[in-house]
């Protein structure tokens, strides 16, 4: 490349920077087809997964090794998602598995697995989809239903927790979602974020039999305690809720705008840039309100 170099100097000014350009980009090129081959060998070493200690494995991906690939075969067999020469399968599913397993950020994820984040994100999704069809959840998430299948598990959770007649234990959680474009006061839940409230039952062995994710983080369900058949959404509780009559009459005699139910008066009070902050500041009192009832 000296040598080039030198040969440049002699010529005009344009070809000096001609034949600058393309050695930056022969030397870019090959710095690219380098990280390329030693990311395809890293994937390589970790395809071997039969190498790596169980304990360890379940560790990091929850699942045992026999349920890794069980489900790498019905993923292939049951699903559209297919391997590449560069990202096999069962690499796709072990960066889902992590992503998974720990929740860190996407570009955490893609170093372990030796992927870009471009292609970790796209890795989770097409697992994730395949993962949601119908054929596969079947499979691996299926409630008790002949009366043999229940007399096991209540056996089960005889033998190993001394109680009878159980058939599951059940549980809530919320689970962490992005902001959504509509409806987004039924996913802000009362510990500060958006998230979806997540219903799940599991057998004695830990294994999920049941699973509902309808709802947003709100509460349980999305009617209000003033009227059931009303969706507790934040317009409801703002311009008709009688629980925050006070709040509103307060609001109304600050701006000088009577609330309608509609929420269009309202709406145009945060459209106003004089009326905004009166506005904001009696939202936010009455969701601190309702977050703190639902403790």
């Amino acid at each position: 490349m000296v040598c080039m170099i030198k040969l440049c100097r002699d010529c005009p000014v344009p070809a000096q920077v001609k034949c600058t350009l393309r050695l930056l980009r022969a030397a870019h090129n090959a710095e690219v087809s380098r990280r390329r081959r030693r990311r395809r060998e890293n994937r390589v070493r970790l395809e071997r997964v039969e190498k790596m200690p169980e304990l360890l494995f379940i560790q990091q991906f929850r699942l045992s090794k026999s349920v890794f690939k069980q489900l790498c075969s019905d993923l292939r067999t049951q699903t559209t998602l297919r391997g590449t020469r560069e990202i096999p399968l069962k690499i796709k599913v072990l960066c889902a598995l992590s992503f998974y397993a720990t929740g860190s950020d996407q570009r955490i994820v893609g170093l372990t697995q030796h992927l870009t984040q471009r292609t970790t994100s796209r890795c989770i999704r097409q697992v994730t989809n395949a993962l949601n069809r119908e054929s596969i959840s079947d499979k691996w998430i299926v409630f008790p239903q002949t009366q043999h299948e229940r007399t096991i598990i209540k056996q089960e959770f005889f033998n190993t927790f001394g109680m009878l007649g159980l058939l599951g234990c059940i549980d809530c959680t919320q689970i962490p979602i992005l902001r959504p474009s509509q409806y987004e006061e039924r996913y802000y839940c009362r510990k500060q974020y958006h998230s979806l409230n997540v219903q799940l039952i599991c057998d004695a062995d830990m294994q999920i039999t049941s699973i509902d994710a309808c709802y947003g983080g709100i509460k349980d369900t999305p009617s209000c305690v003033c009227d059931p058949t009303i969706d507790e959404d934040i317009w409801h509780i703002a311009c008709d809720c009688p629980r925050f009559g006070t709040e509103r009459l307060e609001l109304e005699l600050k701006t000088g705008v009577k609330i309608s139910p509609d929420s269009s008066s309202l709406r145009e009070l945060l459209r106003s840039d004089g009326q905004k902050r009166e506005s904001t500041k009696f939202l936010e009192n009455i969701v601190r309100v309702s977050c703190k009832r639902k403790k």
